[in-house]
């Protein structure tokens, strides 16, 4: 039993083939050798990138810095706290940012002398040294490029002897190792490492860089950040192609680093001890000189001992005079402010510790915050503002009350100092007693022991200040020392292999989508029939030749049974048993229309049918040609009075049907077909056949397909995928729409078949 067209071909609903994504997807199994050699190629790239790319390794290290607002000290603000000094302050965030400053790192190339770069010849790639380097060049003052972003190189062989040959651009040299080089960036000198000793003729780059570009490479390889906000450690971390040199770097920084903080706060130290220094020499020497004096003046009045009375009238005496000194410092103080205040109305009033009195203070305050509060008010206004004439008449007020309290204390010393002089002048009296010479040995005393007590003060301040200085802690501690990883970061082996198979996987799928888009051609009945609403009365598969025979035995293939359903097909066509002459055409040639015409008649006469196959192309006749026949056809018929059995012939081996062919190709084709000899040969033909199928030439570029309408009962209209154009089929629904052919129906022809869906049966 036969299945229909719609049985056959029809992709069940909900198949997601019917729906634009799944018909790429499909379209993609159906080029899978290509995804897989694209895929293939990809992956061998990325393999060989990984054979070839140079390795980068992180090094990391982590170091505890101090930072007052986390209380970590490191133990050196107890000691400085005990001796009575404090501790300088600082903070994780301050210390990132030294230990990511380029002078940090400007250090530590030039100690490590990173600008210059080793490397050794390979086959394939060039490899740099650092550990293994069998060289060494040293510079003796730094090197200078004649161009900042310059980067000289330099080729190195090595002989069997102790000689060595050094090469650039312009000039050689040839000297022992050891020997001092004469380069045009400087002297230096070229010595041998402990490493193992290359091999006689082996070539090696010293390449030589700027001291500032080379800082300016390795800060950016370098990142440094606190670990959280939490702690106060930092954590470093270094990229390099070399990991014992990413260790050697990061080592380098953290040492340089530690000392600069010993250094800057030494510094401190330093300062202090000098400043202590130059002082107590000059009060050693005054000391000494008080100290000669007294010893002078006591061996010269003979001095032993000195009465109770005496002792005591000349303490009063001292204190009194030491009272008065003060009381004339007070009053000079007194008479400055006042003047100050007099004179100088528009500002503030310094600050006054001989006058306690509170009210006194807050007048002091009241008016400087007055004072300043109008500063600020004429930066946005004018002196004539009332807001500033307002402030200007407090001032005024508490300037004048600031006057008054000045003047009332300033008689208060005066009164006070009166009195002092005339408790002095009867001490003095009473003094006159005492010899001359004792009051002169008491201020000797006196000066001494005012000398010593600043020489104890300095001296120990001295020694706290060293022993300071010998306990002083870096900023930080290491807790991890420099430790490069074991595997790369860089280039990642699994990541670059997933890479790999995504773009090759990417390529053929981009591919395939951009001929997409760009494709102006029918690629699905999907497609068609959303273009168009002519019925398609059969689809039929690609890969077969017009001259095989697809009904035979054992060739009964899926292209030979979508015939059988096409013929199927055509007895459900409205008057099914009217359709005698079916005509089959297309858009233009090559759209495969003589294989339909001929696979169809093949179809139709194994169903017990007496067929004929009508070739009225006459302009490209094939039919002939495919089937192995040849002689008289319809040209000789038109033209000459031959009956209609001499050009009726059987369609080769199999003799399944009948076939009149083309004949000549006639100059004018399109007036022979108008031809009523046309007319009678199909009237014949309707009598003797059941069907006759008439292979016409394409529609859209001559009139024939047209002139033959008019005796066909059915149309055939022949759609190529991947070959006819969508703008023709806008001509098929022109055609439909005017009835240029009658009972017009569509076969897709050339479908590619989808792998494994319904025995092959399905479309793409």
């Amino acid at each position: 039993m036969q299945q229909s067209l719609e049985e056959i071909t029809r992709i069940p609903s909900g198949f997601p083939h019917e729906n634009q994504l799944v018909r790429r997807i499909v379209q993609l199994i159906q080029n899978w050798p290509w995804i897989l050699l694209s895929i293939a190629i990809c992956l061998t790239g990325g393999l060989l990138y990984l054979r070839y790319a140079t390795p980068r390794f992180e090094i990391t290290a982590s170091i505890l810095v101090k930072d007052d607002t986390k209380g970590t000290d490191l133990g050196e603000a107890a000691i400085l706290e005990n001796l009575g000094l404090s501790a300088g302050k600082s903070n994780v965030d301050n210390e990132v940012e030294i230990l990511k400053s380029r002078t940090l790192m400007e250090k530590v190339v030039a100690d490590l002398q990173l600008n210059v770069s080793y490397f050794a010849k390979g086959k394939i790639k060039t490899t740099e040294l650092f550990e293994t380097s069998p060289v060494k060049l040293r510079f003796l003052t730094p090197p200078l490029l004649k161009h900042k972003t310059n980067l000289v190189n330099y080729i190195l062989d090595i002989s069997k002897s102790k000689k060595f040959t050094l090469t650039n651009d312009d000039k050689t040299w040839q000297l022992k190792f050891g020997d001092t080089l004469i380069l045009p960036e400087g002297k230096a000198i070229l010595t041998k490492t402990t490493n193992p000793k290359p091999l006689n003729g082996d070539s090696y780059i010293i390449s030589i860089s700027q001291a500032d570009e080379a800082a300016k490479k390795y800060s950016q390889a370098l990142h440094v950040a606190a670990t959280n906000k939490q702690v106060s450690v930092i954590t470093l971390k270094l990229t390099d192609i070399l990991p014992l040199k990413g260790e050697v770097i990061l080592s380098k920084l953290i040492d340089n680093y530690l000392k600069a903080s010993i250094t800057d706060k030494n510094r401190i130290a330093d300062s202090t001890i000098t400043f202590i220094d130059e002082n107590l020499a000059l009060v050693t020497q005054e000391l000494t000189g008080i100290e000669k004096q007294i010893e002078n003046y006591r061996i010269t009045n003979q001095i032993t001992d000195l009465p109770e009375q005496s002792r005591l009238l000349l303490t009063n005496k001292s204190l009194d005079e030491k009272e008065r000194t003060d009381l004339e410092v007070q009053l000079s103080i007194i008479e400055s402010l006042l003047t100050f205040v007099k004179e100088n109305p528009s500002n503030v009033v310094p600050a006054y510790v001989a006058m306690q009195n509170s009210g006194f203070i807050s007048a002091i305050n009241k008016y400087n915050e007055i004072q300043l509060l109008r500063d600020r008010t004429l930066h946005t206004s004018t002196s004539e503002h009332p807001a500033v004439q307002n402030l200007d008449f407090q001032l005024k007020n508490i300037r004048d009350e600031l006057i008054s309290h000045i003047e009332s204390r300033q008689n208060e010393l005066r009164l006070r100092k009166q009195s002092l002089s005339r408790s002095i002048v009867g001490t003095k009296r009473q003094i006159n007693t005492i010899p001359a010479n004792e009051r002169t040995y008491q201020d000797h005393a006196r000066q001494q022991q005012i000398k010593q007590e600043l020489y104890v003060f300095l001296l120990k301040k001295r020694i706290e200040t060293s022993v300071s200085k010998s306990s002083t802690l870096a900023n930080g501690r290491i807790i991890d020392n420099p430790k490069a990883d074991d595997l790369p970061v860089s280039p990642n082996r699994q990541l670059t292999i997933l890479v790999s198979v995504l773009i090759g996987l990417f390529l053929p799928i981009a591919f395939f989508n951009i001929r997409e888009i760009f494709n102006t051609r029918i690629t699905s009945k999907k497609e068609l029939t959303d273009l168009i609403k002519v019925p398609v009365i059969g689809e039929i598969g690609s890969g077969k030749d017009a001259r095989d025979n697809l009904f035979d035995t054992g060739k009964n293939g899926f292209v030979g049974e979508q015939f059988r359903t096409l013929r199927t097909n055509l007895s459900f066509v409205p008057d099914a048993e009217k359709n005698k002459v079916i005509l089959v055409t297309s858009s233009m040639a090559g759209e495969g229309k003589t294989f339909i015409a001929i696979n169809l008649c093949r179809s139709l006469q194994l169903s017990g049918k007496r067929v004929m196959l009508l070739e009225c192309d006459l302009r490209k006749p094939t039919i002939g040609v495919n089937l192995g026949i040849s002689g008289k056809g319809l040209s000789e018929y038109i033209i000459t009075p031959i009956a209609a059995e001499d050009i009726v012939k059987p369609s080769g081996k199999d003799n399944s049907f009948d076939v009149i062919i083309a004949g000549i190709i006639p100059p004018n084709p399109a007036e022979l077909l108008q031809s009523v000899r046309v007319k009678e040969l199909l009237n014949y033909l309707r009598e003797h056949y059941d069907y006759v199928v008439i292979d016409s030439a394409p529609f859209n570029l001559v009139t024939d397909a047209s002139i033959l309408s008019h005796h066909a009962d059915l149309s055939l209209f022949v759609v190529r995928q991947n070959f006819t154009f969508r703008h023709q089929i806008e001509i098929i629904q022109e055609i439909s729409k005017s009835n240029a052919l009658p009972k017009l129906q569509l076969i897709l022809n050339d479908v590619k078949a989808i792998p494994g869906y319904a025995y092959g049966y399905g479309s793409k």
